[in-house]
């Protein structure tokens, strides 16, 4: 439904296809056209999808192609399947761990034996996705973790992709091996829940117990945002931005959006 609404959308009717799950010669198709090494990014929900998907790729993906998935994955599922993915096990258990891949990367061959000869050995990626809307359609901030081979190859195309910041910074960077960048998105979720959570707080504290309406506690909000042209109807000169971040500019704004739905409500 997604592809179909953008074809519209977007006019690009001739540039989107889309492969129903259980066309498995479309999907294997879709794979083959891909340049090798073939580098394929998914992003279903977390859990049993995810494995249900990198099972399907497994059957028509090659050695050596990648798998990325962007879908904010507990860290240690990540690990797991990185593991499954690499589908190589040491053929000598005196082998050295740091003789397990070559200088650029990918895997020692010379020291490394299949698991499971009927299944491919692929680079596998977990990268954290943060933006949002807002993200899918400027750029959103990436923190791949992983393969570093794998995070070399598509090295070009997730920069290209990420955010900017206002002073060029890409908001993208390699962040290690396993689950480091499942792991990194985590505590970068646990950080935006708490400041939610400040946030509720603050609005709960300004509304019932200092009595602002929602256009003071707006004003409040941009005050800490920094905006220059904030007149506190009740003291603060508006200047300060300590707290100024996207969180708290959008707060500010929705305090200060009238409710055009229910009748005789106060914003």
């Amino acid at each position: 439904a997604c592809v179909e609404r953008e074809k519209k959308k977007e006019k690009l009717d001739d540039k989107l296809k889309g492969y129903k799950k259980s066309d498995t010669d479309g999907l294997k198709d879709f794979i083959q056209a891909i340049k090798k090494p073939r580098a394929v990014v998914i992003l279903v929900k977390a859990g049993k999808p995810v494995d249900s998907t990198i099972e399907l790729l497994r059957d028509v993906m090659e050695d050596g192609d990648i798998i990325i998935d962007g879908g904010n994955e507990w860290f240690e599922n990540t690990e797991r399947r990185e593991k499954l993915c690499k589908n190589l096990e040491k053929k000598d258990e005196n082998t050295k761990d740091e003789d397990v891949l070559k200088e650029d990367k990918t895997f020692n061959l010379d020291v490394l034996k299949k698991v499971d000869e009927s299944k491919p050995y692929l680079y596998y990626m977990g990268m954290g996705v943060s933006g949002g809307e807002t993200g899918a359609r400027f750029g959103p901030s990436l923190m791949p973790g992983g393969s570093l081979f794998a995070y070399r190859t598509v090295e070009k195309i997730v920069l290209a992709a990420a955010a900017k910041s206002d002073d060029g910074t890409v908001c993208c960077k390699y962040l290690g091996p396993g689950g480091s960048g499942n792991y990194i998105k985590m505590v970068h979720n646990g950080i935006e829940y708490g400041d939610m959570q400040l946030i509720a707080e603050a609005y709960d504290i300004l509304k019932n117990i200092v009595g602002y309406n929602n256009e003071q506690i707006g004003q409040v909000f941009d005050a800490w945002n920094g905006k220059k042209d904030v007149d506190l109807a009740k003291g603060g000169t508006g200047n300060t931005g300590q707290l100024k971040s996207y969180l708290i500019e959008i707060s500010g704004d929705i305090f200060k959006k009238k409710d055009d739905i229910v009748e005789g409500k106060e914003n």
